[in-house]
């Protein structure tokens, strides 16, 4: 083996280590998210229109953290190349998870701007009407 195909191989190893970091991270990610959808479905308490977007971001940035997971066989197994079509497919789900998490959030200020400013007006929303706007 010579020296750069050994330099190679030990920076492989060095990303490996930290990418087992980043899946840490990650699962911890995916089960407090998961804490949160659950509550939001279960809890009668938390039907407001604020809280059900914030279920819904919790279900977008679920998906976007699968992002990481689609990319460990590909980081463990030595000699795998991925076509640019496969990974296109593969990263629509992440790519829907960040462009529907961000849109949430911003609906999410959106919704507690309107609370705050007229909250009398607020509360005498129909949701039927205010949840497709």
């Amino acid at each position: 083996m010579s020296n750069s195909e050994a330099v190679d191989a030990f920076y492989w190893n060095v990303a490996r280590g930290l990418y087992g970091v980043q899946v840490g991270f990650v699962l911890c990610g995916i089960c407090t998210n998961s804490i949160i959808l659950i509550t939001t479905i279960t809890s009668k308490s938390l039907r407001s229109t604020c809280n059900l977007l914030i279920g819904l971001c919790a279900v977008a940035d679920i998906c976007h953290l699968s992002e990481r997971l689609f990319q460990l066989p590909f980081l463990f197994k030595f000699n795998a190349a991925l076509h640019s079509d496969t990974c296109r497919i593969i990263m629509i789900i992440p790519e829907m998870g960040v462009s529907v998490g961000a849109m949430c959030m911003m609906c999410v200020g959106i919704d507690r701007l309107f609370s705050i400013q007229s909250p009398t007006k607020y509360r005498a929303v129909d949701n039927r009407i205010y949840y497709p706007v």
